[in-house]
């Protein structure tokens, strides 16, 4: 039988003073007690089970909550979307109810909050990959090393046009303005998360999903070369952890790697 072995790292960076991403990677979040601190997890997990990393805006107090409030709804959700086949209507539902849970608070409070969301459903029939935002999904498996998510932001369809290289992208205003997310009120955006294509699952496929901390400091050519160079998603999590924060560590930091496994050693329960 399949099973996943998994890594979960965060970190706030060299420049923040608050870690405003969250996560869910076998049943654990980030939470008041280990948020600002470099944090560390890993093991294995039985399929059905789920991943998401979730980046908040907002500032201090108010992207940290935006996050949090993602992934705690998802906690509840999760023993139904993991089940569900496919889990599309139950996401579908959750993202609805996060966004209004967003919008509710940004009205008690005066104030503009979201976050942005990668979230995997790792199935026996495949894996199921959601996104609203520009926090990434990548996919490694034998030769084939791609970004499965697509970014939204102003300057995506600039790159997909061909009229800009990633690397003139990223000097660019636009780079850092989203076109989706969760935390937007009727009249501004229709809410709706990206529904990837299912990857078949196969052994020796890597998952890499990761908030922009990650992606804003190390290009794809070496994500990719960590990626392949590490044997374990735990030695893969620490090396891009350690990149990031080599190349500055503007901003907070998160990484989930997965493998998937013919053989399962034992299971973490969600």
């Amino acid at each position: 039988m399949q099973a996943i072995t998994y890594a979960a790292r965060s970190d706030t960076g060299h420049k923040r003073e608050k870690n405003e991403d969250n996560l869910f990677a076998g049943g654990i979040t980030l939470n008041a007690d280990n948020r600002n601190k470099p944090f560390s997890a890993g093991g294995t997990a039985s399929m059905p089970c789920l991943f998401a990393v979730c980046d908040g805006m907002g500032g201090y107090a108010d992207g940290d909550f935006a996050s949090m409030s993602a992934i705690d709804m998802l906690a509840k959700y999760a023993g139904r979307i993991k089940t569900a086949e496919p889990p599309d209507a139950l996401v579908d539902e959750y993202v609805i109810n996060v966004n209004k849970l967003l919008c509710g608070a940004m009205l008690e409070r005066s104030v503009r909050m979201g976050t942005t969301l990668a979230l995997i459903v790792a199935q026996p029939g495949g894996l199921h990959a959601y996104t609203l935002g520009d926090s990434r999904i990548y996919m490694l498996n034998g030769g084939v090393f791609k970004q499965i998510s697509t970014d939204h932001t102003l300057v995506t369809p600039k790159i997909k046009l061909g009229l800009l290289t990633d690397e003139q992208a990223r000097k660019k205003s636009d780079w850092h303005k989203l076109t989706a997310y969760l935390g937007v009120f009727d009249n501004e955006l229709e809410i709706c998360a990206d529904t990837l294509p299912v990857l078949p699952l196969c052994d020796g496929l890597r998952i890499l999903a990761c908030s922009d901390g990650l992606t804003d400091m190390v290009l794809d050519g070496r994500i990719e070369e960590i990626l392949r160079g590490n044997k374990t998603p735990a030695a893969a999590a620490d090396f891009l952890m350690e990149e990031a924060l080599n190349n500055g560590g503007k901003d907070n930091i998160t990484i989930i790697v997965f493998d998937i496994t013919s053989a399962q050693t034992g299971g973490v329960e969600e």
